[in-house]
């Protein structure tokens, strides 16, 4: 029984190491022999245009991103100035609701006339109206797209000393050039107020 153990041993001993062999024969016969170049190089180009592509794209997402997350906090209104529809500012003292009243051609752009509601109970002397007109956004821009839309916004600050009555809507004229119609059709209204007037009791 031993020499039968001891046969059986040897044996396997004899197996293991000629598979021992073999694996490294293959090993040393694969790292010898040199890949085809250009399919190694073929893979590395189409590796790297596609991270490129897709480092591209993700820059895009992110500046446009940025963007829209800048129009939050900055509380812009968006007016369509082709109908009177509400857009709502936003600043430390409450929501402004605003209309365009009129767009009248002027000059080389527009004359707009801005209702800005004052919700709150302060009466404010004065304000900034930062305003931003372009091409019009639209729905199913692609990351490029949406850049240049993002590129051609013109902006204007505007200095106004009207005085903001609590409760009621106030109008402002503001001209905006160089612009076409189709620039002002939608534009972003943020609006800041500094001084400002409560009643004693």
């Amino acid at each position: 029984m031993r020499l039968v153990k001891a046969l059986d041993s040897r044996k396997e001993q004899a197996v293991t190491f000629r598979v021992t062999v073999v694996l490294f024969a293959t090993l040393i016969v694969a790292c010898s022999e040199k890949p085809a170049t250009g399919a190694f190089v073929d893979f590395d180009k189409n590796t790297t245009a596609t991270v490129e592509q897709h480092i591209k794209e993700l820059r895009d997402q992110t500046l446009v991103t940025q963007a829209l997350v800048n129009q939050l906090r900055e509380g812009k209104a968006s007016v369509d100035t082709s109908q009177e529809i509400y857009g709502v500012a936003r600043n430390q003292f409450g929501s402004f609701p605003i209309v365009a009243k009129s767009v009248t051609p002027h000059l080389d752009g527009y004359k707009i006339r801005l209702e800005i509601g004052n919700l709150t109970l302060a009466t404010f002397h004065g304000a900034v109206l930062k305003i931003e007109w372009g091409q019009p956004f639209t729905k199913g821009m692609t990351p490029d797209q949406i850049k240049a839309y993002l590129n051609d916004r013109k902006n204007k600050e505007f200095s106004v000393t009207t005085v903001f009555a609590p409760g009621a809507y106030t109008g402002v004229d503001v001209v905006l050039t160089p612009a076409t119609a189709n620039d002002v059709r939608e534009i972003d209204v943020a609006i800041t107020l500094d001084r400002l007037a409560l009643r004693r009791r």
